[in-house]
């Protein structure tokens, strides 16, 4: 009897840290991702590491500007527009046709990014972290 005893209070104890509050989802705007923002990106490029290191200066508007210096040493500045959707989940896209998946912290201080417009043997990741909500050239 005292083994189903502590058998019984084990299941209850572990219902009680098993279940959580479920709350509404955070929702996200385009103004979310506003101000300036640096990052670093790895991955792979026609078979070889592939690195990155840049800032982006995001307008809250829809529009990006990208500067950033590659692991080949040039310095690359390009442009872009960018959609936010009410999941925190967006894309952006620049004028040389690389597209990024990103997904975003609901107060936008930071989010992931992902290239969805590389050959499937690349890859190229990172986060970014905003510095300031002003847009700092």
């Amino acid at each position: 009897m005292r083994k189903l005893s502590i058998l019984l209070s084990s299941i209850i104890s572990l219902g009680a840290f098993g279940s959580f509050d479920v709350q509404a989802a955070p929702k996200c705007t385009q103004k979310t991702l506003k101000g300036t923002y640096i990052y670093n990106s790895q991955g792979v490029h026609n078979g070889n590491l592939a690195y990155a290191s840049g800032k982006e200066l995001y307008d809250g508007e829809g529009h990006v500007i990208n500067t950033f210096t590659n692991s080949s040493g040039q310095t690359i500045s390009l442009v872009g527009v960018y959609v936010v959707s009410s999941s925190c989940t967006g894309r952006v896209d620049y004028s040389t046709g690389n597209s990024y998946a990103i997904y975003l912290n609901p107060n936008g201080a930071s989010f992931t990014f992902i290239d969805t417009s590389l050959d499937p043997n690349d890859t190229m990741s990172g986060v970014e972290t905003r510095v300031s909500t002003a847009l700092i050239k």
